[in-house]
């Protein structure tokens, strides 16, 4: 038997997911232009995962900084994703069947 929320959950669960991924390549695709703010650290691809799946969860940024107004303006981006993100997660799940 099919509940309301077996369709949206998946979908909005798969989407997550798809933007932590598509945003940890694009900040790793411009790592130059990030800093860490560990003295010595090397920075790598699990740190552009970490990035993208803190601002995906809507805790704000890691160790991880943008260092240039084109990664400012990514992450800017991505955060404002997130806030659309939860609206269409709201009406997804609070529309009637």
């Amino acid at each position: 038997m099919k509940t309301k929320y077996d369709g949206p959950f998946l979908h909005v669960v798969a989407i997550q997911f798809a933007f932590i991924f598509i945003f940890s390549v694009v900040y790793y695709s411009t790592l130059s232009q990030f800093k860490s703010n560990i003295d010595g650290h090397i920075l790598n691809y699990i740190d552009c995962v970490s990035l993208s799946t803190t601002i995906q969860a809507g805790i704000g940024l890691t160790d991880l900084q943008p260092n240039t107004p084109t990664t400012v303006l990514l992450t800017t981006i991505h955060q404002l994703i997130v806030i659309l993100s939860a609206v269409y997660i709201v009406f997804t799940f609070t529309m009637d069947a």
